[in-house]
């Protein structure tokens, strides 16, 4: 049985294991830029008798740059998908499942016949299945239940 503590550390490991990119590096390094040139603007509009606002706001616009530069941005997982025809026979109305190929269409009727009363089958719906990730239960076609 995993604990909290194992999932903590299966989290760590697969981060370890990714590579880091020019472009995160290059953003790291303008980040820590802006942020220190931000508080040597703040600073500098601080010295002497009176503040300078123009510093200060120059300052304070750096840090906001530097925060947004240095912001991680989710990256888009690839999504696995499966398309599906549901056949509904004309006559008894039995829906079945069917792997989508090319040409299928709603209201398509197809040469193959009804496992019940030798009727035809049309496409009733053709749709997108999102697949699960890695690691989790997998979508067959044995999970699709068929109507009678």
């Amino acid at each position: 049985m995993k604990t909290m503590i194992d999932e903590e550390e299966e989290d760590v490991e697969e981060k370890l294991k990714r590579k880091i990119s020019w472009k995160a590096v290059l953003k790291g390094i303008i980040g820590f830029l802006l942020l220190g040139g931000g508080f040597v603007l703040i600073q500098f509009s601080q010295s002497g008798d009176t503040t300078n606002t123009t510093y200060l706001i120059l300052g304070i616009t750096l840090l906001c740059m530097a925060s947004s530069v240095m912001v991680p941005v989710p990256q888009k997982k690839k999504e696995v998908r499966h398309t599906i025809s549901i056949l509904k026979c004309k006559k008894c109305g039995y829906e079945r499942v069917h792997d989508y190929a090319e040409g299928d269409f709603v209201f398509k009727e197809t040469i193959m016949p009804c496992d019940k009363c030798d009727g035809n089958f049309q496409i009733s719906k053709v749709y997108s299945l999102k697949l699960k990730s890695k690691g989790k239960k997998k979508t067959t076609k044995e999970h699709l239940i068929t109507k009678s």
